[in-house]
């Protein structure tokens, strides 16, 4: 009888793993042309279904994902509940492996006119902006106002944020924004800084201002550790990043590593590690920071430092950006050079700033993106401080799209693109086919990259990684080759919407998040979280940027009334065209329309 019950248990196990594994070839989509061609578009977004989980039960759920029966019976579960399989789908285009534009930069906007001459008035020109607001965030504009004046020098801001950073790490929850920092590299920074100005020979609008930078990148001489306990083996020889080298170069005072969801593997930004610590929304630190630049963003907002650097590989900076309530930009797949950060998601993810204001986005951009100074201009800023009237700018809104989040967010945002359209913008309604395909594409792309990406790390590391990423890296062993293949076939599809899309309309609005970030439960302090459900919620904006490698940018437009947590807006643009998107989020964030709250931990290093 016992063996009767073993077989037709091992019979059950092993006909579920073959259904599991079954190609059905049973789906042929018609060329993305003759879809564009249709005059309605079905709204299909599905919600991510994943359980969740935290402390022991997350544990023993990593443990059995990792097993042959996991492997077999989870795994393809989890995958086919939420149909992000791309097996077995015939779509007639080719694949598009980089989204990397095949044209060159737009030529409206003025060329001849360097981005640096355009930033210097801007920041030269920028008011207090203080209207509206009985509180805003010190900008880069402040730190040169600051030094020109003699009330401060860079030595005596880099002093501030080191005792700033040390204060912030002995709360209670500690911050955690900034996990590493070595006091004599930092006051070296900052001495040469004081020098130049002294003897007015600045290098940049970035010159003595403090900078963090995301864990992901090389920067000496500090260790990378790409937020794990241990030196990754995915970093190993991996030289410094070229975008560090251009914020030295430029005279920014780099102050510490920013923490990070460890490998950039999630979106809460947790990261329990001892070597990091999860760290916590300077507007409410019972809160996340969103992630995976979670570390950066709440340096910015807890005023550590005015600009921050990140990667976004599936809204990594934008949903960090609007959760702590800052301006982070995704820039254009391909406009900064990605050499020195860690390669886990290398046809998604790309670099950027996340900071005070629009314009402080604007001036680092410009740093990131200048190869030699003042020769070649990837994406010009002519322009973008035209923002009392914006007649002849088309804004693009999905409506079912725009809908599909919290009304609290839904409110705050639509305030917004009002606001805009009261500007002189023209709202024209869009609808985007195959969203649903779209994010399925994204999935199975970032997932197969960080899954064989960090394969090694898994085998030789396993037992010092921490869950969350163990459960991407797992989620992607299921995944073949047909799915990969598949996946860039949809990109191809999804650049052709986007594209036919640019041509009705400049921007495409959104929110952020669809969602307000959770709080940290006691749980997952220890050994971290699993909530796909909220994590899809919070890429539910973002994913198609990534896919497509579109510039995106965020801005806070106002706080929930329950927990004072902020709330984004998302501008999507065409490539290359930065500039459109910060000419708009500069018109939002001058109108005194949606004013600054100050956070629940905030340091003023400029305050004598």
């Amino acid at each position: 009888m016992i063996g009767f019950i073993v077989t037709a248990a091992l019979s059950l196990l092993l006909g579920y793993y073959l259904l599991s594994r079954l190609r059905l070839c049973n789906a042929r989509y018609p060329p993305i042309q003759e879809v564009l061609a249709q005059s309605t578009t079905r709204y299909d977004l599905r919600d991510l279904n994943v359980p969740t989980a935290t402390g022991l039960l997350f544990k023993l759920l990593i443990r059995l994902q990792f097993s042959r029966l996991g492997q077999w019976t989870i795994v393809p579960y989890f995958v086919r509940r939420n149909a992000l399989r791309m097996q077995g789908i015939h779509l007639p285009e080719k694949p598009t492996l980089y989204p990397t534009p095949c044209y060159p930069p737009p030529i409206s906007g003025d060329y001849s006119v360097l981005n640096r001459a355009v930033l210097e008035k801007l920041v030269k020109n920028t008011d207090e902006l203080a209207t509206g607001s009985e509180f805003r965030f010190p900008t880069v504009a402040d730190y040169h106002r600051a030094y020109e004046s003699g009330q401060c020098t860079p030595t005596d801001v880099a002093k501030a944020a080191l005792e700033a950073i040390e204060l912030s790490n002995s709360l209670s929850p500690p911050l955690r924004a900034i996990t590493d920092t070595k006091r004599s590299v930092v006051l070296a920074m900052a001495e040469a800084s004081t020098d130049r100005w002294q003897n007015g020979k600045t290098l940049s609008l970035l010159d003595g201002v403090p900078v963090s930078v995301k864990g992901l990148f090389r920067v000496e001489p500090y260790e990378c550790l790409s937020g794990c306990a241990k030196s990754p083996e995915i970093v190993h020889g991996m030289r410094e990043a070229s975008t560090v080298r251009k914020l030295k170069e430029a005279g920014a005072v780099i102050v510490g590593i920013a923490n990070l969801q460890e490998f950039g593997a999630g979106t809460l930004g947790s990261n329990p590690n001892h070597r990091h610590i999860t760290p916590r929304n300077p507007y409410n630190t019972k809160y996340y920071c969103g992630g995976s630049s979670s570390g950066s963003a709440a340096s910015v907002a807890a005023g550590l430092c005015p600009v921050s650097i990140g990667t976004d590989g599936g809204g990594s900076i934008r949903t960090p950006g609007a959760v702590c309530g800052v301006v982070g930009l995704k820039q254009t797949f391909g406009l900064v050079d990605q050499d020195g950060s860690c390669p886990s998601s290398y046809s998604v993810s790309v670099s950027g700033p996340l900071c005070s204001s629009v314009v402080d986005a604007a001036v680092t951009t410009d740093i990131m993106a200048r190869e030699t100074e003042g020769e070649r201009v990837l994406a010009s800023l002519d322009g973008i401080d035209s923002t009392e009237d914006l007649s002849g700018v088309r804004i693009g809104v999905y409506w079912e799209y725009f809908n599909h989040a919290d009304g609290e967010i839904v409110e705050r945002c639509k305030e917004a693109v009002f606001f805009l359209e009261s500007l002189g913008a023209e709202v024209v309604e869009v609808a985007i086919p195959e969203l649903e395909e779209s994010r399925v594409a994204h999935f199975v792309s970032i997932i197969s990259e960080m899954s064989h990406s960090l394969s090694l790390d898994a085998d030789k590391n396993f037992s010092v990684l921490n869950l969350e990423s163990l459960f991407v890296i797992g989620a992607g062993y299921p995944l073949t080759a047909s799915h990969y293949i598949s996946a860039q076939k949809q990109r191809t599809r999804a650049l052709a919407c986007l594209g036919h899309l640019f041509q009705k309309v400049d921007v495409l609005v959104t929110p952020s998040t669809a969602c307000i970030i959770t709080p940290v439960s006691e749980g997952a302090v220890r050994l971290g979280e699993l909530d796909g459900t909220t994590s899809g919620r919070l890429m539910r904006y973002a994913f198609l940027a990534n896919l497509c490698g579109n510039p995106a940018l965020t801005l806070p437009v106002g706080y929930t009334e329950e927990a004072g947590l902020p709330i984004g807006l998302m501008l999507t643009g065409r490539h290359y065209e930065e500039r459109v998107l910060l000419r708009l989020g500069l018109a939002l964030e001058r109108s005194g329309r949606f004013p600054t709250k100050k956070p629940q931990v905030f340091y003023n290093l400029l305050k004598s």
